[in-house]
């Protein structure tokens, strides 16, 4: 089958690219009024010749619309034995086995359901120890505990550490207050002295400086009495105050100014070092005190060293400063010591900075260290370990009930096969309807031998009208006559495990259009299997008997599970969606994207965002528009009513809109006209009337943005997975580029 210039409805001459040719089994997705029908409409038309559809005008002409059912001509085999009493017996072993099985569902369901009270018990606590509200038990946990177990454990390796070491906030917080008391103790000791005046003290204790009165001043003053004599001045001289000459270098002096500038010398240098060595002792005696601060910070030995260092330079000063004449020799052993222990403080620095900063990013990402420990609390609560234990015995129990189950059944179907061609289809018809719990049965009309009557099974066989039947059964009778209106020949002999079977030779082409619709939802599970079973066995004739089949679909739930078993070189994917320009469209849905049962809101979702890109002067004003508010309100209802509980997106709801998504206060005005504008268009308006709206699409646009803004402010990393990667980067600078708030 091939999709060329197709302009059916909404479609304006669409042309299906990859060559145009469908592969074997084509399966597409679209919600109401986006073009399905339209797609149906065109296959039909261009494959008439060989085409079986099954849609509603199937169920209204077979089986709606009649007094009884046409059956259908299969060859069931030859042989016609009485096998009441081994169907009896059969019937009666089954009736067994489905009580069971629905024991088995009880004491499942309640394991189930013991699990996850424990589990939530662990994480309710997590959350009070860790002041957050932000943590969740994992999805769908009542029905797969087992697996929200896994997802817990997991959470232990994505931590900031492997294990943790705290089990609540303030734990951690008590912890960074510790660490930044012990770097405030740990101060180097006489740092600035060894790094900037060490020389300057080593070259001080060498330096001889006269003490004035001493004995070596009174050699000095004979000396200069010498030069005075030398000179012929007499201290009593009136020529003190002139200038002589030096008899030695020839230069001129005022003879009372040299005299008086020696003695000064002498006095100044000895007063400057007696300060020095007060004002470094002093120093010292205050620094000494900052190491008992150390207490265990820092080894003891390495304080002894340096209280050692500091009483040898204590020492040494109060020599010099008793002889201040006297030469004392300082090498770098008086240092040695307080350097080692210096060396040993920066260390310790060093390490508790390192931990300062890891305790800041932990306390930065305090849900992740929850998580992290209620993922360990849960992976070691004995009681869980013993009940998904339990729970696995009880699911084997159940495995091997639908087992038997299953080898029951597929007795009763060897006893039911009959040898009329309208017995098998009436046998095979009444099998389907009794697996799935139906209280009627097909009967010969007694009228008609080649039609049947709808007869109620309990309490005991008595005619109904094809009316009386709901719409869900209808429409599942009508099915399974379809599916086994497809084969010439559907027969089980004896010894075999499977029914062999042929296609009618003029089956070309089969379309499915919405086989399964609200009214039968509860017969989804049969029908998908059904038709499942229905390409496998149309992939299984495939080289000798080309058959193609499309099936179309407004259920993501369906979308997913139809030919879920079916290789990427027999299938396609496809979901069929309208462009700003009210155009159905056709695209591929890659593989990838099949693993997410999101579909429906992702697809809605990135509409908006291509929605949101247009360009202000392009903005469709002359088409249709407005359904973007619509779907602006569904994904924001959907988003918020998933995560934060809240059931209508409405000013109602404001406040609770407001501190969800964590908007400030400044920005409460664009979010009330957002707010305003997309549940205006969510309320009768139709879609084909933007023109007369009131609302222009720049107005819907910049709401459509203000909430794609919210989103991302709140979860950037769920709008990243709405669009494509290779897009991504662009789209994020547009959003800081519209400047929202």
């Amino acid at each position: 089958m091939k999709i060329v210039n197709m302009s059916e409805k909404s479609f304006n001459k669409f042309t299906l690219g990859e060559g145009n040719n469908l592969k074997p089994v084509s399966v597409f997705f679209g919600r109401n009024g986006a073009g399905k029908s339209a797609v149906s409409a065109y296959l039909q038309k261009n494959y008439a010749e060989g085409m079986y559809v099954f849609d509603t005008d199937f169920v209204e002409r077979n089986v709606r619309s009649r007094t009884t059912i046409d059956g259908t001509n299969l060859v069931i085999g030859a042989e016609n034995i009485d096998r009441t009493d081994a169907i009896k017996q059969a019937k009666t072993i089954m009736s067994s086995i489905t009580k069971e099985l629905n024991d088995d569902d009880d004491r499942i369901n309640n394991k189930k359901k013991s699990i996850n009270t424990l589990m939530m018990a662990i994480i309710n606590d997590g959350k009070a120890k860790f002041g957050t509200t932000r943590i969740h038990q994992k999805a769908k946990a009542n029905e797969n505990p087992e697996n929200a177990f896994n997802l817990w454990k997991s959470e232990m390796s994505h931590s900031v550490d492997n294990f943790p070491e705290y089990t609540s906030a303030s734990e951690l917080n008590a912890d960074l207050v510790l660490t930044r008391n012990k770097l405030n103790v740990l101060k180097e000791v006489l740092q600035d002295f060894l790094t900037y005046r060490k020389e300057d003290f080593i070259s001080a204790m060498k330096s001889i400086v006269l003490k004035p009165g001493t004995s070596v001043e009174a050699v000095v003053a004979g000396w200069l009495e010498q030069g005075l004599q030398l000179h012929n001045i007499d201290g009593h001289d009136d020529r003190l105050e002139d200038i002589a000459q030096c008899l030695f270098c020839g230069n001129d002096f005022v003879v009372s100014d040299i005299k008086k500038s020696v003695y000064e010398r002498i006095s100044s240098e000895y007063v400057s070092l007696t300060k020095t060595i007060e004002r470094l002792k002093t120093q010292i005696i205050n620094e000494r005190e900052q190491i008992v601060k150390l207490g265990d910070l820092i080894p003891q030995e390495l304080q002894q060293e340096a209280e050692s260092n500091i009483r040898d330079i204590l020492e040494a000063l109060n020599t010099k400063l008793k002889n201040t004449e006297t030469a004392i020799k300082i090498d770098e052993k008086y240092f040695l010591g307080i350097e080692k222990l210096n060396m040993a403080i920066s260390d310790r620095k060093r390490k508790l900075k390192e931990k300062e900063h890891r305790l800041i990013l932990e306390q930065s990402k305090i849900e992740d260290i929850a998580k992290q420990v209620i993922g360990q609390s849960i992976t070691m609560d004995t009681d869980i370990n013993n009940g998904i234990i339990e729970l696995k015995k009880l699911e084997k129990c159940k495995y091997n009930d639908e087992r038997s189950s299953e080898l029951t059944n597929a007795y009763l179907l060897n006893l039911n096969n009959a040898s009329s061609h309208l017995e098998g289809f009436k046998e095979l018809m009444n099998q389907m309807l009794e697996s799935l719990g139906m209280s009627f049965c097909l009967q010969f009309s007694a009228d008609n031998s080649d039609s049947f009557d709808v007869v109620l099974t309990e309490p005991e066989e008595q005619s109904v009208g094809v009316k009386d039947l709901s719409e869900g059964e209808l429409r599942l009778i009508a099915f399974v006559k379809f599916y086994l209106s497809l084969f010439s020949n559907y027969k089980k002999a004896k010894g075999q495990k499977a029914p062999s079977w042929e296609f009618s030779s003029d089956v070309k082409e089969i379309v499915l259009d919405d086989p399964i619709t609200s009214i039968d939802s509860n017969n989804r599970y049969f029908m998908t299997t059904l038709i499942n079973k229905l390409l496998s066995q149309v992939l299984h004739v495939c080289n000798r008997q080309k058959i193609e089949v499309a099936i179309f679909t407004h259920s993501i739930y369906d979308f997913h599970n139809f030919a879920f078993r079916i290789g990427k070189q027999q299938l396609d994917h496809y979901q069929i969606t309208k462009n700003s320009f009210s155009e159905s469209v056709i695209e591929p849905v890659p593989e990838n994207q099949m693993s997410n049962y999101s579909d429906d809101y992702r697809t809605t979702f990135y509409e908006i965002i291509e929605f949101c890109t247009i360009n202000r002067r392009e903005l469709p004003e002359t088409h249709q528009y407005l359904r973007y508010g619509n779907q602006c309100r569904f994904i924001l209802e959907t988003h918020a009513r998933s995560n934060y509980n809240i059931t209508n997106v409405t000013n109602n709801s404001l406040n609770k809109i407001m501190e969800c998504y964590s908007i400030q206060g400044e920005n409460e005005g664009i979010i009330v006209r957002m707010l305003d504008v997309i549940n205006a268009l969510s309320h009768g308006i139709s879609y084909t009337w933007d023109f007369v709206s009131g609302i222009s699409a720049a107005e819907i646009q910049n709401a459509a943005r203000v909430m794609v803004w919210m989103l991302y402010k709140k979860d950037k990393m769920h709008v990243r997975a709405m669009v494509p990667g290779e897009k991504w980067r662009e789209f994020e600078q547009k959003i800081k580029n519209w400047r929202i708030g």
